[in-house]
């Protein structure tokens, strides 16, 4: 995933988070601009949300501060995902 540069080809991958390292992926997430980032999560959460709703809220708290807070509950809320945005806020509180 690191050799890619395309959009398309990263969101293909990005949303297999049992075959990666969760570690990894969330620290991948860094390299990327705010946008890409979003696009990610959101595809994460629209392909397999059962699957991908661990490392979508790891990422979230990891970089709320640079994704912002309001988008990544609007995210949550659009794919009706109340317990990622409490996990999200939970995880930042016990992180304080």
């Amino acid at each position: 995933m690191e050799h890619y540069e395309d959009l398309a080809d990263i969101k293909r991958v990005v949303v297999h988070t049992n075959l990666l390292n969760a570690e990894w992926l969330v620290n991948f997430f860094n390299k990327m601009t705010t946008d890409n980032s979003m696009a990610c999560l959101e595809e994460m959460l629209r392909v397999n949300k059962a699957q991908n709703l661990a490392v979508v809220v790891q990422v979230a708290t990891k970089y709320a501060d640079v994704l912002g807070p309001t988008k990544l509950i609007d995210m949550f809320e659009l794919f009706k995902s109340s317990d990622g945005a409490y996990l999200t806020r939970v995880t930042a509180l016990v992180d304080c």
